[in-house]
């Protein structure tokens, strides 16, 4: 009599192996891709809160978004010493700044789900280091003391400089030049790539400059991300969100190829180094000039 073979060869076995390694093949890229296309309408819908604060932020005062930031002395859009006038001190302590009061759920709002506010430098926050201990930083501290959450950075967007202060409505001209080094002074017209829109938050590459850097502003070399498949989600002024790689291809789009204009013929940087001079003060952006 014989006896039923009970379990699988080591042939069938190593079937259904190939089999199962066939399926997490073709399966696992568009697991992938799904996830990251749920992290990206995160990332577009945190943008847009963004875009809707600043504009309900206008309501409120004349028409205008709030300031980017100061040098003199250090306040930014995000925080701010409680005396605006002075800096940082025992009797002037760091209070968050008025972008905080238009927005909710703000561990959310700043953080891409992609990038999680990580740095890939040394910025975690202990506050007696640098950065954080550098007087251009000791705004910031507001955030820390509301928002002890794990991170190394607080914002994974940030604010373009020259885009300070704009007046809703406004029809400055916006361009990108195209040049791979932003060099040579403003580009010619057809080196020019038009936007449109005025931008005004952008995400921000981390290794260039949003972790070394952190201070919230977008200018001179910060680099455009490109977490996105190869683009980055930007909120512009009348509150709509596109992801833009603005003719990225090859080439590293940074704040000094960002350019305005108030009719077109004249070019000017719209965000040169933070605190350059000349600066980018509150509502240079509705008549720019150098």
């Amino acid at each position: 009599m014989r006896t039923r073979r009970s379990g699988f060869t080591l042939v069938e076995l190593l079937l259904v192996i190939a089999i199962i390694a066939l399926l997490l093949a073709i399966l696992l890229p568009s697991l992938a891709s799904a996830r990251e296309a749920g992290r990206a309408s995160v990332c577009s819908n945190n943008t847009r809160q963004m875009g809707i604060a600043m504009n309900a932020y206008a309501l409120d005062n004349r028409d205008r978004i709030w300031e980017a930031g100061s040098t003199a002395p250090f306040r930014y859009w995000h925080s701010q010493p409680k005396d605006p006038r002075r800096s940082v001190a025992p009797d002037n302590p760091a209070v968050l700044g008025p972008a905080f009061a238009y927005v909710s759920d703000y561990t959310s709002v700043w953080q891409c789900p992609t990038q999680r506010r990580r740095a890939l430098s040394s910025t975690r926050p202990d506050l007696n280091t640098a950065p954080w201990s550098l007087p251009k930083f000791q705004p910031q501290r507001a955030i820390w003391d509301m928002d002890p959450s794990s991170r190394d950075i607080n914002f994974d967007y940030t604010m373009i400089y020259g885009s300070s202060g704009v007046r809703m409505g406004s029809t400055t001209l916006i361009a990108i030049d195209t040049r791979g080094d932003a060099a040579g002074g403003p580009p010619a017209d057809a080196e020019r790539q038009a936007v449109n829109g005025i931008p005004v938050f952008v995400e921000e590459d981390d290794a260039q400059w949003n972790g070394p850097v952190p201070d919230g502003m977008f200018s001179n070399t910060d680099r455009l991300a490109d977490r996105h498949s190869g683009q980055a989600y930007v909120a512009f002024l009348d509150g709509s969100v596109i992801p833009v790689d603005w003719g990225r291809k090859d080439r590293v789009i940074t704040a000094n190829h960002m350019y305005a204009s108030s009719h077109g013929t004249r070019w000017h940087q719209l965000a040169p180094s933070f605190g350059s001079n000349p600066g980018r003060a509150y509502g240079w952006i509705d008549s720019p000039r150098d």
